[in-house]
C-alpha cells in the first residue's frame, strides 16, 4: 500500500466532497493502491475493502480511533477510543484472515439449507452503489440481497431470490456475514449515565472521511497562515513534515 502525501490527500478530499461515501472510500483506496484499477477496487468484498481502509487510515492518522457516540437510550454524548489492531485481532487471527481472503477470492460461494441450494457472492461497493438512494430499508436490503444471489435450486427446480422463504433468506444472509465478518465491524458500548449496553457499528468509510474533512480544513488554514506570513507556495508548505510546520505556525502566532 503506497504512502499518500498531504498534497494527494487534499486532492482526494477536493474531488470527493460532492461524492457519496461509497465513492469517497474508493478514492482513498485508489490513491493507496495505484496498481489496482477502480473496477477491481469496487469489486472487492466489503470486508476486504474496509480492512484496506482501516490500514490506510492507520498510516495517515495513527492506530487509535476516537469515536463520538450518543447513547440510544438516554442521548448522553459518549467518547470511545478504539485501537485498530485490537479490532482486527478480536475479529480474526492472522491465519483466519488469510483463510477468509482465499475464500473471498472465490467469486461464487455455495450453501445448502433445508433442501435449498443457494449460490451467492459477497456484497461489494458496486452493489452498495446500486442500492444507494433506494427509499426504505426493507426495499434496499432486498435489492442488495437479490444482486448477491447467483442461483437458487429446490428439489431440482430453479427459483429466484424472491422465491426464498424468509427464514432461508435470513440464514443465507447470516452465512454471507460469516464469510465476510470484517464487513460488519461492531464494538461494545456501555453508557455510564443510564447503564445501557449496546453494539455500535464502525462505518470506517464515514469515520475516515470525517477525519479527512477536518484535517483538510485545518491544513488549508495552516497553508493560508504560512503563505500570508512568509510568501511560501502551497506545495512547499505541504511538503514540510507536521512538526516543522507547527514550529513555524507557533512563531507566526508568537507562541515561540
Amino acid at each position: 500500500m503506497s504512502t499518500t502525501s498531504a498534497s494527494e490527500l487534499l486532492n482526494i478530499w477536493q474531488k470527493g466532497r460532492s461524492q457519496t461515501h461509497i465513492e469517497q472510500g474508493l478514492l482513498l483506496l485508489a490513491a493507496a493502491c495505484p496498481e489496482v484499477t477502480h473496477d477491481e477496487l469496487a469489486g472487492l468484498p466489503i470486508g476486504e475493502r474496509d480492512v484496506r481502509l482501516i490500514k490506510l487510515r492507520e498510516t495517515i492518522f495513527g492506530p487509535h480511533l476516537v469515536c463520538l457516540i450518543d447513547c440510544p437510550n438516554c442521548g448522553e454524548h459518549l467518547e470511545s477510543t478504539l485501537n485498530i489492531n485490537q479490532i482486527l485481532e478480536a475479529l480474526k487471527s492472522e491465519a483466519a484472515l488469510e483463510k477468509q481472503k482465499k475464500e473471498n477470492e472465490k467469486e461464487i460461494l455455495e450453501t445448502r439449507i433445508s433442501g435449498y441450494e443457494v449460490k451467492f457472492r459477497l456484497p461489494t461497493s458496486l452493489d452498495l452503489a446500486a442500492v444507494y438512494g433506494v427509499e426504505g430499508i426493507k426495499e434496499s436490503r432486498q435489492l442488495l440481497f437479490n444482486r448477491c444471489i447467483a442461483a437458487v435450486e429446490h428439489n431440482g427446480e430453479e427459483l429466484s431470490a424472491e422465491d426464498l422463504p424468509a427464514d432461508i433468506s435470513d440464514e443465507v444472509i447470516k452465512r454471507m456475514g460469516d464469510a465476510d465478518p470484517l464487513g460488519d465491524v461492531r464494538f461494545s458500548m456501555s453508557c455510564p449515565l443510564c447503564a445501557h449496553e449496546w453494539e455500535a457499528i464502525l462505518d470506517i468509510v464515514s469515520f475516515f472521511w470525517s477525519e479527512l474533512d477536518a484535517w483538510a480544513v485545518r491544513t488549508l488554514r495552516e497553508v493560508h497562515t504560512l503563505a500570508s506570513a512568509y510568501g511560501w507556495r502551497e506545495t512547499d508548505i505541504l511538503a514540510m513534515n507536521p512538526w516543522r510546520r507547527r514550529c513555524y505556525l507557533d512563531m507566526v502566532s508568537g507562541r515561540s
